[in-house]
């Protein structure tokens, strides 16, 4: 407004300058005084009539301009949802909008005037003070942290903006405090934080639940010399997972009907308090999900939770805390958890152990059944043999001399015969597949060192190598492959009467694995499956059955055997 006024000025002294200059130059000595005067006046007032209409139509339009600037600004401070709070520079508030009245609790009419800015709002730093803005040279000063204090007391968190407002027709300075409420941004904020805190601490817990297992099923036995250690440390993982005072892990020793102790995480006394109660308390059978609650001398309570198989208790996990601490229903739900993954574990070992008691019983079957077959009854022969030659050389007779001869030469055959049964049984149970190492490079040393042993040349056919395909089975079913390639070339040794046979491999269409072993011997009977008592054959069939293959046996007398397992690839383990 002011530069307004200096060009009116300018320009109304610029048309009466001008006018003067011409009037004196051109116009007084052409006409009369009178005349002059007429004009002069007649074009003065036009002049201000027109000046006076522009000059007043520009001031109206930024008369207007202002007006609607205040009406805006007016309906931004009125329905801000910010806290526009406004302070003269003595610290005095003399305005405030509605949402700084609802955030605040005050209202205007009430405290205008009286209530000063130290009252309603706490700065952390006394930089970020009324004063020391005003003292300052910026006209905008930004505030992250600050707390304003509610009519009733409480404190809300806010971020906050200093903004200077000049009055120029009043010459004075008045100081916009604007303040917007992180009540909600903090609880949202809180609110991550403890989701985040939260899946941290689930993947931690899913992490040590992953490792204990992990750990515990690196026990293969429950005899083994590295399962105290291993015990030890899962128990004390236990003990951080839980948070607990002590973990004591109790396994049955059904042997010796009694409690071993594998594991305990605290003090030496406390080990002897968990054997007392074992002595008193823990020889009964505890059924699933029951537990024995004791409250310790120290103030601490126990818990004893059986680790149950069915109806058989394979062991203890024992869990001492404070007294007065109170499970969380996530908590308890994350020692249930533990539970069940030592009882799997657990029934897991026990399971690995009556299996490899089972194998061992079943080749141990087999082992008697090929010494029946062959070594008994050699050895049977034997002794019928060496009746023979002493009755021969009582009698001495001369005519019996070539019957003595032949009789010793019988006896040669039939030890050395059995000889080399000894020597294949225990070749077979030193059988190089139970060493590390790519099954077709073990099976091609295990038939090269069966050619050595037993003077039968085996031609090995590999067509799986031959197209770069691999085997795909899992341990357990290429074991049972094992048991019925040997147990096929037994045969071959024993009763085919030949010195050659064929192995061949290769995978079908389907995907199916198909393995043959073939002679040219004296072959037998195919009705005889049926009516005798085969124990290899039947052995052999039982094994493809386990490992959900078909076994097919094809002979005929003199014209050889060809034995054909069929596994399918994939699939489940050995059932």
């Amino acid at each position: 407004m002011t530069a307004i006024k200096r060009w009116a000025v300018l320009l109304t002294s610029f048309f009466i300058i001008s006018y003067e200059l011409l009037r004196h130059e051109f116009i007084l000595q052409k006409i009369s005084s009178k005349t002059d005067m007429v004009i002069s006046s007649v074009l003065f007032i036009i002049g201000a009539f027109v000046f006076s209409e522009f000059l007043f139509g520009y001031i109206k339009k930024i008369e207007n301009q202002r007006i609607q600037q205040e009406r805006e600004a007016k309906a931004l401070f009125d329905n801000s949802i910010d806290g526009i709070f406004v302070f003269q520079t003595n610290g005095y508030l003399v305005d405030m909008n509605q949402g700084a009245e609802e955030m605040s609790g005050w209202r205007l009419k009430d405290v205008q005037g009286k209530l000063k800015f130290e009252s309603i709002f706490y700065l952390e730093s006394s930089t970020l003070s009324l004063q020391a803005f005003l003292k300052g040279k910026q006209t905008s000063v930004r505030i992250e942290n600050g707390l304003l204090i509610a009519k009733d007391g409480a404190e809300l968190p806010i971020s906050a903006t200093f903004s200077q407002i000049h009055n120029d027709y009043m010459g004075d300075t008045k100081i916009a405090f604007i303040v917007r409420d992180l009540t909600q941004q903090k609880q949202m904020a809180d609110i991550i934080k403890g989701l985040y805190q939260e899946a941290t601490q689930k993947q931690f817990e899913a992490e040590t639940q992953y490792w204990i297992a992990n750990k515990l099923a690196s026990i293969r036995e429950l005899t083994a010399d590295n399962r105290q250690q291993i015990f030890q440390n899962v128990a004390e993982e236990i003990k951080k997972l839980l948070n607990c005072c002590n973990v004591g892990l109790f396994l049955n020793n059904f042997s010796k009907d009694h409690l071993d102790t594998v594991a305990v995480t605290n003090l030496p006394q406390q080990k002897n308090m968990m054997r007392s109660l074992e002595r008193a308390k823990y020889k009964k059978n505890f059924g699933k999900g029951q537990v024995l609650t004791e409250v310790q001398m120290n103030g601490q309570k126990s818990f004893t939770y059986p680790l149950c198989c069915e109806n058989l208790v394979l062991g203890y996990l024992w869990v001492s805390d404070k007294k007065d601490r109170v499970w969380s229903l996530h908590q308890q739900e994350l020692l249930k958890s533990i539970i069940n993954i030592l009882t799997i574990s657990l029934e897991n070992l026990t399971m690995y152990q009556k299996m490899k008691d089972i194998a061992t019983l079943e080749e141990r079957e087999r082992l008697a059944r090929e010494m029946h077959d062959g070594l008994a009854q050699n050895i049977s022969s034997i002794h019928m043999k060496i009746e023979l030659i002493k009755k021969l050389a009582i009698s001495n007779q001369g005519n019996k001399r070539e019957i003595l001869q032949n009789a010793v030469l019988e006896v040669s055959q039939i030890v050395n015969e059995a000889y080399q049964e000894v020597r294949q049984n225990l070749f077979n149970l030193m059988s190089p597949f139970y060493s590390e190492g790519e099954f077709f490079e073990l099976l091609k040393n295990y038939i090269n060192q069966f050619q050595e042993l037993n003077q039968i040349d085996v031609e090995f056919s590999n067509q799986l190598q031959e197209q770069n395909k691999s085997f795909e089975l899992s341990e357990s079913k290429k074991i049972q492959v094992v048991r019925i390639l040997q147990e096929a070339l037994s045969n071959v040794r024993r009763h085919s009467k030949c010195k050659k046979a064929f192995i061949s491999i290769f995978q079908k269409g389907d995907g199916a694995y198909v393995i043959t072993v073939e002679d040219k011997g004296i072959g037998f009977l195919a009705d005889d499956l049926q009516t005798t008592n085969h124990y290899g054959l039947r052995t052999m069939k039982d094994r493809a059955n386990l490992i959900k293959g078909n076994l097919v046996i094809q002979t005929k007398p003199n014209a050889g055997t060809k034995v054909e397992l069929t596994i399918p690839a994939g699939g489940d383990d050995c059932v």
